[in-house]
């Protein structure tokens, strides 16, 4: 699949704006209209990068669980 420029753009500046201040992310994403080929990448690179952190977070977890098995540890993380 071709993408272009524009999707292309909107993606990386989606995912590292999200990356570095969600906050500002969020409330540019309150304010967008519209659905342009930036605006559509914007937002799957806001996507992609929040897939990538529960993808992390839940393997953090399952290290956790598995190095507390066996130990006694009984706190669920």
């Amino acid at each position: 699949m071709e993408v272009s420029k524009d999707y292309l753009k909107g993606f990386n500046s989606g995912y590292m704006v999200r990356k570095n201040h969600p906050l500002l992310m969020k409330k540019l994403l309150n304010g967008v209209k519209g659905n342009s080929e930036l605006v559509q990448g914007l937002k799957a690179g806001v996507s992609q990068f929040e897939k990538e952190v529960a993808i992390n977070i839940n393997q953090f977890k399952q290290g956790k669980r598995s190095k507390g098995q066996g130990k006694g540890n009984n706190l669920g993380f």
